[in-house]
């Protein structure tokens, strides 16, 4: 009898400690699921900065090497492209990429632009720009124009002869003046800088003249100015800005 009795309460004291063991599991659960619910967002705070810190450094090397074109261009700065053909367009510049530490690139034909496009180094692309991540029809990556736009405002989107820039020394004010920014098209105006009937309706779609409002939770973008400095800027500083899109005096065409 009272083996069967020791028996029993060696039964009844594991079944305590399993029960006490499951209870310390339930708690564990818990905790860690706390502690995963505040470090997850605060991983992707960091993801992000560490994305708009990549996006305003890309910005900023196309700003430096958009200073540098002019000092070897006597003054004028980086066309938005020659002629206005699409497969001149400035990312295949070909003293601009020399002076990014790139091939040349620049095509005299659709055909030979097609068969070669002026890739970008992937890693150059915004993070947040989605399509300038994916491969294009031929397999390749890095096509910055999906990233990065150039302010051709004041081109009006038609450069019939010539091909328009600004002239560095005659602009009013070089910090204020944008010269690159987030885009998803070659080319940046300010008739698209309303991201609510643009960006926050199309989003990241492939060749949308939107302006991309990447950061902030959709409200801002990066963007290099004349002067090579690059800032963050809020939609509505964009949108109602003109000093940000626009010299007149400084605006010049040449054939």
């Amino acid at each position: 009898m009272a083996l069967v009795r020791s028996r029993r309460q060696n039964a009844d004291a594991a079944a305590t400690r399993f029960d006490f063991t499951l209870l310390e599991l339930l708690i564990t659960g818990a905790i860690v699921a706390l502690l995963a619910g505040m470090v997850l967002p605060a991983l992707n705070r960091a993801r992000d900065q560490a994305r708009e810190i990549t996006c305003a450094g890309s910005l900023k090397q196309l700003g430096a090497a958009h200073a540098q074109y002019a000092q070897a261009s006597d003054d004028f700065t980086v066309p938005p492209a020659v002629k206005w053909e699409w497969w001149k367009y400035w990312p295949g510049n070909p003293l601009f990429r020399s002076l990014l530490g790139l091939e040349s690139a620049f095509y005299q034909s659709r055909e030979e632009y097609e068969a070669s496009y002026p890739v970008f180094p992937r890693g150059m692309a915004c993070g947040k720009a989605v399509r300038a991540q994916e491969p294009d029809l031929q397999g390749r990556r890095g096509n910055i124009t999906y990233s990065y736009g150039i302010n051709a405002e004041q081109a009006g989107g038609e450069v019939p002869s010539g091909y328009a820039g600004f002239k560095l020394s005659r602009i009013k004010t070089p910090s204020g003046l944008m010269a690159y920014a987030d885009g998803l098209n070659a080319r940046l105006s300010k008739g698209f800088a309303d991201p609510r009937g643009n960006y926050w309706k199309t989003g990241e779609a492939a060749g949308s003249f939107a302006i991309p409002y990447r950061h902030r939770s959709r409200t801002a973008l990066n963007a290099a100015f004349q002067d090579g400095h690059v800032a963050e800027n809020h939609w509505e500083q964009v949108r109602d800005n003109d000093i940000f899109w626009v010299d007149k005096r400084a605006f010049v065409f040449r054939d």
